[in-house]
């Protein structure tokens, strides 16, 4: 039966790690991948990278049809960008930072390289959401959050909200 993990939230230093390639798909990484998605589900999320749960690896969940009708979940290790394209201002938050909504500019086309849980490479292209959310995972296991890409404004309107979650810790 797969656990509810801790989710790190903002102002957390581990949330600023950069992840390290995954060496081999194990069985403990396996297991992680499970308790990842019961934790993404749990908490209404629709992408959860490793190292939102502590542990600074190339792995990340995603299941953008879940909320929608049925559970259709990825798992991607070791992601790489190969190509992109064009470009759209889109709404996004993220589970380590609780309550906060921005626009954040993403590339609207993406091809990927990825190992599955098998250990087998694969490209996937990507467009619109699916790629939105593979690129905000994606910036998670380079120490990056949505908020770093807004605007200064934006960030000093924010400031109140975000010192009130990194009290949190």
């Amino acid at each position: 039966m797969p656990n509810i993990l801790k989710i790190h939230t903002y102002g957390d230093a581990v949330l600023r790690q950069t992840s390290s390639p995954v060496e081999s798909i194990t069985p403990d990484l396996l297991a992680l991948s499970e308790d990842m998605l019961e934790t993404m589900y749990n908490s209404n999320g629709v992408g959860l990278s490793a190292v939102q749960v502590g542990v600074p690896k190339r792995l990340v969940v995603i299941d953008i049809e879940w909320p929608h009708g049925e559970k259709k979940p990825m798992v991607i290790f070791n992601p790489e960008l190969m190509e992109y394209n064009g470009s759209y201002m889109d709404q996004e938050g993220c589970l380590s930072i609780p309550g906060i909504y921005c626009n954040i500019l993403r590339y609207r086309n993406i091809k990927l390289r990825y190992l599955d849980k098998d250990g087998k490479s694969n490209i996937l292209d990507a467009t619109d959401y699916l790629a939105k959310c593979i690129q905000h995972e994606m910036d998670h296991l380079n120490g990056i959050l949505f908020v770093d890409k807004i605007s200064q404004t934006e960030k000093v309107l924010l400031a109140g909200k975000l010192k009130k979650i990194s009290r949190g810790l």
